[in-house]
């Protein structure tokens, strides 16, 4: 599923038609995001009307499966400091309800994503899904390991992109921080808007991006390549971790989408693919841990691993798999599981545990085989204040080293 939020432009036909045909479903926001828009009958009628012409306009493609009033406009009720009821906002909860179920009748609607219900604004229910960003520090921290949410429509974390799409765009990308500390002008412009104040809005996201890197690896490189590729390794992990979580916790948790797929122009961002349609590392990752049919680890527990299966297809999958344990080279390297799995169909079940050391750090290489075909995917044992070096070791030695737009050598 791709979610078409609230902050962007109604897709074409030509895009319907290519997710109607490659079975992709999409989650349709109308367009309103992050504010509390006007309720005056002015307004009231132009959204009605627009609303209207998407609806029949898009409502016979197969794909949709969906349409949401807005994004985020039901927590932007609360921004200013003052708390409103977004329950009240006749736009979503009178005009936009009542435009689908007049004329798309058959589909959902959900009034706002994330969507604020009477009883959640009362304190006596909970959302049934939500935004999950927090304070995007240690992707494996209390705010993402504790949230409860049966379904993310958004969550995300920072890459920079490749070094030759920032040369693309930046007259120094070597040069991302002034001696004082605060990002150049030139980074401050391609943090999410064209400002250049270090107070203004998103001019935090630079710094953000780079505290993620000394987060899992205790120092960020000084060399711009090694930098990057810290960053696009951060980038992946994480949302390599957020997606094998939920999928981990089917049916309790029943679906993520990530933020973003593709930068709209240049920027440092959430996005796994940059503006120069360069894909950053979390592509791959991203692409394994998302198979229909993924063997992956779930985090610690009375000091041991349990690899899990998921099936999400709607028949049985038996796979036969392999657990090695990656040292630097492959004569010393270790299988430490192996065996066969009966998956049923449509769920996620432990399929073997395997004891780790309290503190421990160590890379493990999954491979399964299942209807002709291998795959493969992996885990970091206490993945926080680790070596770079060793890490980017255990990449190359698996193959997954899938870093693109770096020179030859570098």
């Amino acid at each position: 599923m791709v979610r078409c939020w609230g902050g962007n432009v109604y897709e074409s036909e030509a895009f319907f038609d290519y997710c109607d045909e490659h079975g992709i479903m999409v989650w349709q926001d109308f367009a309103m995001g992050c504010s509390v828009y006007p309720d005056e009958d002015r307004f009231v009628k132009a959204l009605e009307e627009e609303a209207i012409y998407e609806i029949k306009r898009l409502r016979n493609h197969a794909s949709l499966a969906l349409w949401a009033g807005d994004n985020e406009c039901d927590q932007a009720h609360s921004w200013s400091g003052f708390k409103r009821d977004p329950n009240r906002n006749r736009l979503t909860r009178n005009v936009l309800r009542r435009a689908v179920e007049m004329h798309d009748y058959a589909r959902p609607y959900l009034p706002s994503s994330p969507y604020i219900s009477e009883k959640v604004y009362s304190g006596t229910g909970l959302m049934p899904e939500n935004h999950l960003w927090g304070p995007r520090d240690y992707f494996k921290g209390d705010y993402y390991r504790n949230s409860f949410c049966h379904f993310a429509s958004e969550t995300g974390y920072h890459g920079f992109p490749s070094p030759q799409s920032l040369e693309r765009f930046l007259r120094e990308p070597e040069k991302i921080f002034n001696e004082d500390g605060i990002a150049t002008e030139e980074y401050l412009v391609h943090a999410a808007s064209m400002e250049t104040e270090p107070n203004a809005p998103y001019a935090y996201r630079i710094k953000l991006a780079y505290n993620q890197v000394v987060t899992l690896f205790g120092n960020a490189e000084e060399n711009l390549n090694d930098f990057i590729r810290q960053s696009q390794i951060s980038q992946a992990e994480a949302k390599k971790y957020f997606i094998e979580k939920f999928r981990i916790g089917k049916w309790k948790r029943t679906g993520i989408i990530w933020w973003n797929l593709l930068d709209g122009w240049p920027q440092i961002s959430d996005a796994i693919v940059d503006y120069y349609y360069v894909k950053k590392l979390a592509y791959h990752y991203i692409k394994r841990s998302q198979e229909p049919v993924c063997l992956m680890f779930d985090e610690p527990e009375n000091g041991q691993i349990a690899l899990t299966g998921v099936n999400d297809l709607p028949r049985n999958a038996t796979v036969t798999y392999t657990v090695t344990k990656l040292s630097g080279t492959p004569d010393t390297s270790k299988t430490v599981l192996s065996g066969s799995s009966l998956m049923a169909a449509d769920s996620a079940q432990k399929i073997a545990f395997l004891p780790i050391a309290d503190g421990e750090k160590a890379f493990y290489l999954i491979e399964w085989e299942y209807n002709g075909q291998r795959y493969k995917n992996h885990y970091f044992t206490n993945i926080i204040d680790i070596d770079y070096h060793s890490y980017l070791g255990a990449l190359k030695q698996c193959g997954m080293d899938e870093f693109e737009g770096f020179e030859e050598g570098f």
